[in-house]
């Protein structure tokens, strides 16, 4: 069973200055969607990630333009933060019917 694996930016937080630098990005929202077909039906599972960016040590040479950004250099940002094979094992667990897959769930605050 083969598993095709889809990356997204869904979002992008930003401060609009930091010294010279404008519009910086502080912080990828990113989706890793896992699809398959098993047992004859279509299967698939989808996870949020936020990824926080290094932000104090920005030079002039390296910055890229917020216009001139593309989803894959972003995506480049993330899987260099980011373990990317450990992600797409834990979202590709949920639709290979591995056993072992527990999604994750919200439990109330321990102060509420």
């Amino acid at each position: 069973m083969s598993i095709n694996y889809t990356w997204t930016v869904t979002n992008l937080e930003t401060l609009s200055s930091i010294g010279e630098f404008n519009d910086v990005i502080t912080t990828v929202v990113s989706q890793c969607r896992a699809e398959t077909t098993r047992d004859g039906e279509d299967w698939k599972y989808e996870e949020l990630f936020f990824t926080s960016l290094n932000t104090s040590n920005l030079d002039s040479s390296t910055f890229t333009e917020y216009s001139s950004l593309t989803e894959a250099d972003i995506l480049s940002w993330v899987f260099s933060i980011e373990n990317k094979s450990e992600i797409e094992a834990f979202v590709g667990g949920a639709v290979s019917g591995d056993s072992t897959f527990t999604a994750p769930s919200e439990k109330a605050l321990p102060w509420s």
